[in-house]
């Protein structure tokens, strides 16, 4: 074994003990280690296996059932493993480059925040990485005449490597059929034979992931997890191409089984069945997804071009797209000097360009790099996806660095200083902020100190709200894109809205937080949900003045022409008045700027009656068809249109009926429309599912009053509609409701118990009421 190899795997290895050890503690990403306790305990469905890395998966399960501290063994371990890329990259470079160059390219992979934070947070990519370059490396050596003495130069080596590689992730299989072809135009007189030595383990492989997808999906044929799922989660329409965006529904019902390890696949597999009424296979649910995907390509290639534009820039910005909240909360407190990401890619594109005069040394690094790159631009771009490529840039960088100092003397003749300048011009292109890395940088602050502000919040639990009414307002406030609500926040003189709108405005005048658009938008938000229609309006216009963009998802509305038009219709109501006409080429240019915009097409079918089936249309090549009902019903719902809004989302309770938020504005719409019954029995199974989060708490705090104004005689039903009024932030309504009720003997108890609790917030909230 290499000398290199040996110095620079124990050197990184025992610098990144040093900061595990002296590092934040950010807690666990505990997908993996769940999935593999509940299989475990036999709580796992067997197709749920399809849904994750199937080496990986194994691993914590092994883990799970022999390590008593399971976690912390697999950290350790991924670290071992990146100390091995780090001494596979090292032999790698010193075949290209001089020693100081490699050493530098080495160091900047140890420091690199991308290593650092993937080694940590339990996913299979830092032992993708080091599988990845450790069969690169040998197959180097099985043809490189110039190897050092004692390298191991086996191909059955590299082919095990190369198969571990594709039991953690399948997506390189196409590269190591050309490996043959790699093999004989480097002149290896031996390459029929190494070629069998090295597919022969690969060949198991692929055999092993086979017949597992086989008993598992029964698709043999494609043996990766779910391709067709996480293609439409980079191309829908919501998506900018940065991280796992899902469909309205498959967000709202993973958000409420947290208790499931990556709940959104098996939740994709429900909406598809749900919507075509089929017991579709995993296979058919993906190509169920794919197609909507595809659907929305042929409907708009244009949009579609755009996102692999955008997709294209974020590969290489200097920015990191975490998709898993522990990476980014890790990044964040890490203080560790880095080599900025953007330079590393622009002198690995300038390197790309160079080492075509001996592109067939480097054709295998070639093909790697541009897989990798396919698969983010297939699906979506994420600092965790990035990880594999990191190393392929740094060796492509060194290359250049290498060029450019071999050049030195003849630098009259060789465009080297023009190069290093046009190369570090770009870099600060790719370096500086835009408008997307600062809102994703704002919601991940905020739900940063959001979580530790309800953290604190919880610790007071067994206090009334209504006495920490200012602690809960400043927890919500660190997310204000969120639409809920804390259990038994007072909201009687003034609604969530309303005080968090009052409390945020304040923030705009302090110099930290001058031009944040993100703020701008949400606030607008809320001045909308509080009825303050002409502050958002104000705030609306100065946005599209500065053409300033945020990223909401599927959650709600990014464009703040679609809130502007939501802001004009509530105004116009539904006099058809100018102002809706406005409203609606608003939304109309919404669509030309964000083709597809499933928001805008929703909004139009309502305002636009004329050409609704033409807006419904947009929606439907893009979305299931419960999705459609579900922000149809949603949309009818905002804009008072109550029987329809009812009409929609009956249909996708009917199908879903976990689907609580549709539960809820079911019940709140069916409530506007005068059917009273059906809305307490959709109202009350929604209860039944969860307590919270709660949502619309005005209109259910009005089902709940209307509920027992019906029922004045019933006093079970006055205690659940008083306790449903406290809930939701009407504590003087609800004591108000008990305190006229004579209840039997039985109910006594209860009563006594909710009208000394519901004094108390009282006496809070009104203390000149004291002596009451």
């Amino acid at each position: 074994m290499s000398r290199l190899f040996l110095v620079t795997s124990t050197g990184t290895l025992a610098l990144h003990a040093l900061i595990a050890a002296l590092g934040p503690d950010i807690g666990s990403f505990r997908k993996y280690s769940v999935a593999a306790q509940k299989y475990l305990a036999n709580d796992l469905a067997s197709e749920r296996l399809a849904d994750f890395s199937p080496l990986y998966f194994h691993l914590n399960v092994a883990a799970e059932r022999f390590l008593p501290n399971p976690e912390a063994a697999l950290v350790a371990l991924q670290i071992l493993g990146t100390a091995l890329a780090a001494g596979w990259l090292a032999l790698l470079l010193q075949r290209r480059c001089g020693l100081p160059i490699t050493v530098a390219a080495v160091t900047a992979f140890a420091l690199d925040r991308h290593v650092l934070v993937y080694q940590r947070v339990l996913e299979p990519e830092a032992f993708l990485v080091a599988a990845v370059l450790g069969w690169l490396c040998l197959i180097d050596t099985v043809i490189d005449q110039r190897a050092a003495d004692g390298a191991p130069k086996a191909p059955w080596l590299a082919g095990i490597l190369a198969g571990l590689a594709l039991l953690l992730r399948p997506t390189l299989l196409p590269i190591y059929l050309l490996v043959p072809l790699c093999l004989w135009l480097r002149g290896d007189q031996r390459w029929r034979r190494h070629t069998l030595l090295f597919l022969a383990p690969v060949v198991v492989a692929v055999a092993l992931l086979s017949v597992r997808q086989a008993v598992l999906t029964g698709n043999a044929r494609t043996p990766v997890m779910n391709p067709g799922t996480v293609f439409y989660e980079g191309t829908n329409p919501l998506s900018e191409g940065t991280s796992a965006i899902y469909p309205p529904l498959v967000l709202e019902l993973s958000t409420a089984e947290r208790d499931r390890p990556d709940a959104a696949h098996q939740i994709y597999r429900r909406v598809a069945r749900a919507a075509t009424g089929q017991e579709l296979t995993p296979s058919e649910v993906n190509r169920y997804w794919s197609g909507l995907a595809m659907q929305t390509i042929r409907a708009e290639p244009g949009r579609y071009l755009g996102l692999l534009r955008d997709k294209l820039q974020r590969v290489f910005h200097g920015y990191r797209w975490h998709d898993v909240p522990q990476a980014w909360l890790y990044d964040h407190q890490l203080r560790l000097p880095s080599l900025p990401f953007a330079v590393i890619a622009i002198l690995a594109l300038l390197g790309l360009i160079l080492e075509t005069q001996r592109w067939r040394e480097s054709l295998l690094l070639y093909l790697v790099g541009a897989t990798q790159l396919a698969v983010m631009l297939v699906f979506y771009v994420s600092a965790r996806q990035r990880l594999l490529l990191l190393p392929l840039l740094l060796y492509f960088g060194a290359a250049a660095l290498q060029v450019l100092v071999d050049s030195r003397p003849r630098w009259r003749w060789f465009p080297g200083g023009p190069l290093v300048a046009l190369a570090a011009a770009l870099a600060l292109i790719l370096s500086l902020p835009n408008d997307l890395t600062r809102d994703d940088a704002y919601q991940n602050l905020g739900k940063t100190a959001g979580r530790q502000a309800f953290a604190e919040l919880m610790k007071k639990q067994s206090e009334p709200m209504a006495a920490n009414r200012q602690e809960a307002l400043e927890a919500v406030a660190h997310t204000p894109w969120v639409a809920w609500t804390p259990a038994y926040f007072p909201q009687e003189d003034a609604g969530l809205a309303e005080q968090l709108a009052t409390y945020l405005a304040a923030f705009l005048d302090g110099a930290q937080h001058r031009g944040t658009t993100s703020l701008e938008f949400d606030l607008a938000a809320l001045e909308l949900e509080a009825g303050k229609l002409d502050e958002a309006e104000r705030r609306l216009r100065r946005l599209l003045e500065t053409d300033s963009r945020v990223y909401r998802g599927s959650r709600q509305t990014s464009q703040p022409r679609v809130l502007l038009a939501r802001v004009l219709a509530r105004r116009a109501g539904n006099s058809g008045n100018t102002e809706t006409g406005e409203a609606v080429a608003l939304l109309r240019e919404a669509l030309e700027r964000v083709p597809a915009d499933s928001f805008a097409a929703a909004d139009l079918v309502v305002l636009d009656p004329a050409n609704a089936e033409r807006w419904r249309s947009v929606l439907e090549k893009s979305l299931s068809r419960l999705d459609t009902s579900f922000l149809l019903g949603r949309a009818y719902f905002f804009h008072g249109r109550y029987p329809e809004a009812a009409r929609e989302l009956e249909i996708v309770v009917q199908a879903l009926p976990e689907a609580r938020t549709a539960r809820l504005y079911l019940a709140a719409a069916l409530n506007r429309a005068e059917r009273l019954d059906d809305a307490v029995d959709h109202f009350l199974k929604a209860r039944r599912q969860a307590p919270d989060p709660l949502l619309l708490s005005h209109e259910i705090a009005d089902l709940a009053g209307r509920w027992a104004e019906a029922h004045p005689n019933d006093p079970e039903v006055r205690l659940l509609a008083a306790r449903t009024l406290y809930e939701n932030g009407f504590p003087k309504r609800a004591l108000t409701l008990l305190e006229a009720s004579t209840p039997p003997q039985r109910w006594r108890q209860a009563y006594a118990g909710d009208i000394r609790e519901l004094r108390l917030v009282d006496r809070i909230l009104n203390p000149e009421n004291e002596e009451r």
